[in-house]
């Protein structure tokens, strides 16, 4: 009877346990980290245009190829893939720090007789089960850490997928326009050439000297040096992309041959809806909502731990009768 009363009075103070206090409000955090900074209700310098953004923009700008490109990079691209790990490290965290609200149970058997390692023949069971009442909110505070640090891995995933995907479309309009600046330059090679052989023809037929087709011939080499780092800068921009769709760097993927089109300026919003649509931003958020609830986890455990405890267990020899025994507390 008294160890049922004990158990009762136990179970009300874990029901009655402290409630955890909330993570800092966003203006307090803001107000902390920048105390100089007034976002303004409208952006200052000129440009876009109002609306929300709608998601799959590069979709708008109507180009096949890249939108495979970018559907590529988002499978193989190395860094999501390792994002992705860190999820999967994040979820198994996350039921770490759940396990504890629950009731521990462990099993211990031994064998006996000539098998049993000692000679000593003992041979038992025992069963031990304990569950910690939370009462100061520690095992509370470090799940919802938990929670708080997988929601930011959540959202670095997010911010990554956004920028391969913005790096692919870079690295897309470099190779392209390093392309079409390699072949205006090749013909402005070709030009430089021609004058050249007509600077001669002047010198050839006496009206001409030396030194134009000396300054001719200097502007072809300048050309000429431009074309090689027209050619070098398109290899580049070609073998960027494909590190970024997780294939060997072999400059050999094709891009289109002329820019895509401008589908119109980037609706941009309020200054408060940039910083709310920024992932990183909303994972540094989480992260310091997870070091608030750590902070209470790590006070919580000065405090003495109250848990309920009972075991049952089973013992015999060969050199004496079972015997048993059972205890709660």
């Amino acid at each position: 009877m008294r160890v049922g009363r004990h158990a009762v009075v136990l179970v009300s103070l874990a029901l009655g346990a402290c409630a955890l206090p909330d993570s800092p409000p966003r203006d307090e955090i803001a107000q902390y980290g920048a105390p100089n900074l007034t976002l303004p209700p409208q952006f200052v310098a000129g440009g876009g245009r109002a609306g929300t953004v709608a998601d799959n923009w590069l979709a708008s700008w109507g180009d096949p190829a890249l939108d495979a490109l970018v559907a590529e990079a988002l499978s193989f691209n190395a860094d999501l893939r390792l994002a992705a790990v860190r999820v999967d490290q994040a979820v198994a965290y996350l039921h770490a720090a759940a396990s504890p609200g629950w009731p521990q149970v462990n099993l211990v058997a031994r064998g006996g007789g000539k098998m049993s390692g000692d000679s000593s023949g003992l041979q038992g069971v025992g069963f031990f089960a304990s569950w910690e009442l939370d009462i100061w909110g520690r095992v509370r505070a470090e799940k919802t850490a938990a929670e708080r640090q997988y929601e930011a891995t959540l959202l670095d995933v997010e911010y990554a997928r956004q920028s391969i995907a913005a790096l692919v479309a870079k690295a897309w309009v470099l190779a392209i326009e390093a392309r079409l600046s390699k072949a205006q330059a090749e013909q402005m090679q070709s030009a430089s050439e021609q004058i050249v052989f007509l600077a001669r023809d002047r010198v050839r037929v006496g009206v001409g000297d030396e030194y134009d087709v000396a300054q001719a011939q200097a502007s072809v080499e300048s050309f000429r040096d431009t074309v090689r780092s027209l050619g070098l800068a398109y290899d580049n921009a070609l073998r960027a992309l494909e590190t970024l769709v997780g294939r060997y760097p072999a400059a050999a993927v094709m891009v289109a041959g002329a820019l895509p089109r401008w589908p119109g300026d980037v609706p941009i919003g309020l200054p408060a809806e940039l910083l709310e649509r920024r992932p990183d931003l909303v994972a540094a958020e989480r992260r310091v909502a997870a070091a608030f609830y750590r902070v209470d986890e790590a006070k919580a455990a000065r405090l003495p731990r109250i848990s309920l405890t009972a075991s049952v267990s089973s013992i015999s020899s060969a050199t004496c009768r079972a015997c048993k025994s059972s205890s709660t507390s």
